[in-house]
């Protein structure tokens, strides 16, 4: 076999690797088929998640905890970063009891941009439940731009401020679309700051008298100073549980760096074609083949932008749910009713007091009185004027000899 032959093998062999290797990278590259496959992929994560989220939903309305607690962890696990899947997480670990765990997804919730006022006011009083009260009021400070004066108020009072919730709601009920929600909470924020006189009369405003009496009572038994876990606690009527773990770690916010690096790791290995048309190439470059023609030099493609499918938009901010921003009593409001008009109270006839009939009776004339009587020589008087004084007894024996 001449020189010329021997080239020309070697320069195919290397043609062949090199053509092998612009195929296995052009397949496991992007493509069209790929950016297809992923944003399909994404889209039946997304429906797959907002299923799961109605579904949770259903499971608290019913109260049931435990299986709107399973839904939910699984619908934050297919969509980690949605704010509104980890507020909903956070609903039903407060419903169960977990309330180290619902502090957490609110936090999450926050972290990711939530404005939602049920993640705000819950994490305040999942704060305040667990004894930090200047954390429940940090944040409720830090969102009053997102909350209804009812909302803070309500929080602000039970997280150990009535003060500052006495301030934000006697503005409120002034205002025309006022309802029985931020006079209530007023009336017990009243409550909570010892005003009692002010309580009853706000109470009064919606409520019949005696309703309100008994409604005003109820708040005095939660009233002091240091209770404010226990209104919490109270008022969602859930107690902590004991074995409340935190958050799953599996559920844990992570940052993007974190999430660079678990992609890193996830990565797909070498096939076995790849590493066939890698030792091809090793062994044809150990030859002398300085002389045959050289392919053009191959550039890898530029990988294809992959649209990823547009998130569906978060929920707008509802109401919050009712165990997390209802007037705290133990009586259930009744529906609003009007003010009642005050009535005039009839005046009281006024006393007079009878005139008293002055004593008339005869008075005796005056007796008419000597200013000097004078003296008869015949019997003398018997008035003594001493002339003088003496120093001892016998000097006025002397005297009147």
């Amino acid at each position: 076999m001449n020189v010329g032959a021997v080239m020309k093998d070697r320069a195919a062999i290397r043609i062949a690797a090199s053509s092998l290797i612009i195929a296995g990278t052009m397949a496991g590259c992007s493509g069209a088929g790929l950016a297809d496959r992923v944003a399909s992929g994404s889209d039946r994560l997304a429906r797959m998640a907002d299923a799961q989220a109605q579904q949770a939903e259903k499971a608290l309305d019913r109260r049931d905890a435990g299986r709107a607690i399973a839904i939910a962890e699984a619908a934050v696990a297919a969509d980690p970063d949605n704010a509104a899947f980890r507020t909903l997480l956070g609903r039903s670990y407060l419903l169960g009891g977990r309330y180290d765990s619902a502090r957490t997804a609110f936090e999450d919730a926050l972290t990711l941009g939530s404005t939602d006022p049920r993640a705000i006011v819950n994490l305040a009083l999942a704060r305040t439940a667990r004894g930090d009260m200047n954390g429940a009021r940090n944040v409720l400070s830090t969102h009053i731009g997102q909350l209804s004066a009812a909302d803070y108020g309500l929080a602000m009072a039970m997280a150990g401020d009535p003060d500052e919730a006495i301030r934000i709601l006697s503005q409120a009920i002034h205002d025309p679309a006022a309802t029985a929600k931020e006079r209530q909470n007023l009336a017990y924020a009243y409550a909570l700051s010892g005003r009692w006189i002010e309580a009853r009369q706000m109470a009064t405003l919606d409520l019949p008298p005696l309703d309100a009496v008994k409604r005003v009572a109820g708040w005095a038994q939660t009233a002091q100073p240091g209770t404010e876990s226990a209104r919490v606690i109270a008022m969602i009527g859930v107690a902590p549980r004991g074995d409340d773990a935190g958050l799953p770690v599996r559920l844990a916010l992570r940052s993007k760096e974190d999430a660079a690096v678990q992609l890193a790791a996830a990565a797909p290995a070498a096939t076995p074609g790849d590493s066939a048309a890698l030792s091809m190439i090793a062994a044809a470059q150990e030859k002398d083949v300085s002389q045959a023609p050289m392919p053009a030099p191959f550039v890898q493609p530029e990988p294809a932008q992959v649209e990823m499918a547009a998130r569906e938009p978060e929920p707008a901010p509802i109401a919050p749910v009712a165990q997390a921003i209802s007037a705290p009593a133990p009586i259930p409001a009744p529906a609003p009713i009007a003010a009642p008009t005050p009535v005039a109270a009839p005046s009281a006839p006024m006393l007079r007091a009878r005139a008293v009939p002055v004593l008339r009776m005869a008075i005796p004339p005056a007796k008419p009185v000597r200013a000097w009587n004078p003296v008869d020589p015949a019997h003398g008087s018997n008035w003594v004027v001493q002339l003088g004084a003496f120093a001892t007894p016998q000097a006025a024996a002397a005297g009147r000899a």
